[in-house]
């Protein structure tokens, strides 16, 4: 009796383990220049006690909005999160927020975002968030500079956003991100104002030659037009033309008699034979 006893204890203690399961988690990394702030959501069964989240980088500003969570140092630092009460039953959300500093590895222009993520107990679904600062976008510079593959890119806020989605994670297990990020130079609100300014300028000139040139064609075409009529013209008529453009272009047949010498009778015979 007694070995039966402990024969059926091992055995549901065995269901039990094996049920244990995290059916959700979620890490958002929100990277602030030289800081990341963290939140992390879980979703797992009554018969796990604790989840653990290792992090590379000094955990500081820790605010637990749901469950209870402690930070231990080892040889890195541990994010220990669990129920926050141990006689809690069905599903259990754990939710934190904190601040992560010495996280972000620069070589020159270029920054890089690493983090493991261990799978300690099995895992159903966990998505995987980063956020980049505003003005930087994923480099050009690196081989391979979004790890694991499969990522989703998206813009929120205008900012950059690689977010991983994976399933069915078994215990050892581990996640690897890594992003590499650089600026892009950007131009300045007064420098877009400057360009702007002097395409507006280079317009408007540009508008200047285009009506010269248009006034200068037609300044030729006229030209060429009189030129022509005149060369068809005998003596008398071409001094009475020179006559009236002299004038302007207005002038009294009397005047025309004064300053040719021909009679009147000739001025009127040339002016209707012209118009």
């Amino acid at each position: 009796m007694k070995k039966f006893l402990m024969i059926l204890l091992f055995f549901l203690l065995f269901i039990r383990v094996s049920y244990a399961e995290i059916k959700y988690l979620n890490v958002t990394a929100s990277i602030e220049e030289n800081n990341v702030n963290f939140y992390v959501v879980w979703r797992f069964t009554d018969d796990i006690k604790k989840v653990i989240l290792p992090i590379k980088g000094e955990i500081s500003d820790v605010l637990v909005e749901k469950g209870k969570c402690s930070v231990e140092s080892n040889e890195e630092n541990l994010l220990i999160c669990g129920p926050s009460s141990p006689f809690m039953i069905g599903d259990i959300i754990v939710r934190v927020k904190f601040k992560v500093s010495d996280m972000i590895e620069k070589k020159g222009n270029i920054s890089l975002f690493s983090m493991d993520i261990p799978i300690l107990t099995r895992t159903n679904n966990i998505v995987v968030k980063v956020k980049l600062p505003t003005g930087m976008f994923v480099s050009e510079e690196v081989l391979l500079p979004v790890s694991p593959s499969g990522s989703a890119s998206s813009i929120e806020e205008r900012r950059v956003v690689q977010t991983w989605v994976l399933k069915n994670k078994e215990r050892g297990d581990i996640i690897p991100i890594r992003l590499y990020y650089e600026p892009v130079s950007l131009v300045s609100p007064i420098e877009q104002v400057l360009t702007l300014l002097t395409s507006i300028k280079l317009l408007i000139l540009l508008m200047i030659l285009l009506i010269l040139f248009f006034f200068f064609f037609l300044y030729r075409k006229a030209k060429e037009h009189r030129e022509a009529i005149l060369s068809i013209l005998n003596e008398d008529e071409k001094l009475i033309v020179n006559l009236v453009r002299s004038k302007g272009g207005r002038i009294i047949q009397r005047r025309l008699v004064d300053l040719s010498g021909f009679s009147k009778a000739k001025v009127s015979r040339i002016v209707q034979d012209l118009c």
